[in-house]
């Protein structure tokens, strides 16, 4: 990508699953002015700074926007009504489970702490 920076984040769900997502500072800067219109406390969004700042300081400066875009998002995820809303959720890649079309019970395990089972799910 030679005429911008993708910045690149590695989400970690709760379950303990994870993946990527990727974008660039401006669509960012748009999704932030876009949810901030639907929901209250976001942090402020990373300033874009001085026009050229980026060529003149380079890496250094993709480095402090990751940073400052990283402290973004922690402070937006420290927040249970804006990590639970849809358009947060889908900024970060977080789309809802295909629906199930059945469900097989695969095994059922009687223990002294209950009962549980072993279920195959098919979308």
């Amino acid at each position: 990508v030679a005429n911008h920076v993708e910045y690149v984040f590695r989400v970690i769900h709760a379950s303990g699953s994870s993946w990527k997502v990727q974008w660039r500072y401006s669509d960012l800067s748009a999704a932030h002015m876009q949810l901030s219109r639907a929901l209250d406390g976001l942090p402020p969004f990373p300033s874009k700074g001085l026009p050229g700042l980026g060529l003149f300081l380079g890496q250094e400066f993709v480095v402090q926007r990751g940073a400052a875009l990283q402290r973004y998002f922690d402070g937006a995820l420290a927040r249970d009504e804006v990590a639970q809303a849809p358009g947060f959720q889908s900024l970060l890649g977080l789309r809802p489970p295909d629906a199930v079309a059945s469900v097989r019970v695969r095994q059922w395990t009687m223990g002294s702490s209950g009962t549980s089972a072993s279920l195959d799910l098919d979308a």
